[in-house]
């Protein structure tokens, strides 16, 4: 059974849209571009990851890889030259974001183990009482 935790959900869609905003902006510049792509999608990718409550921490994992990796990460750079053609493609900028968002997610399945894990034992120590 899937559940969407609303509140992620209201906080990853303005998230987003603020990515959106910086990364078709024809105007702004930044020194450290790089740094900006890898900070932006590991939050995006962080908040993506717990937007949904499954009992299955792998389904989640494999939906975030899909769509914010893979899709957000690379599809991004490609559809951010398409819309705005006086930004320049950057192969970097897709190294950048799949770094952020793979440490994103492997910290994201790494807390969450652990929540569930801290949460069984006190399951289980409720129950021995």
């Amino acid at each position: 059974m899937i559940t969407i935790r609303y509140p992620v959900l209201s906080v990853f869609i303005l998230s987003l849209i603020g990515a959106g905003f910086l990364g078709f902006s024809s105007s702004l510049t930044f020194k450290h571009d790089k740094l900006l792509h890898f900070a932006t999608f590991f939050i995006l990718t962080t908040e993506f990851f717990f937007i949904f409550r499954m009992r299955s921490i792998r389904q989640v994992t494999y939906l975030t890889f899909s769509v914010c990796t893979l899709c957000g990460g690379i599809g991004s750079e490609f559809l951010q030259h398409v819309v705005n053609k006086k930004r320049v493609f950057d192969p970097k900028d897709i190294l950048f974001n799949l770094v952020g968002s793979i440490l994103g997610l492997v910290l994201s399945v790494v807390y969450q183990s652990y929540h569930r894990g801290m949460q069984h034992i006190a399951t289980e120590d409720i129950e021995l009482q």
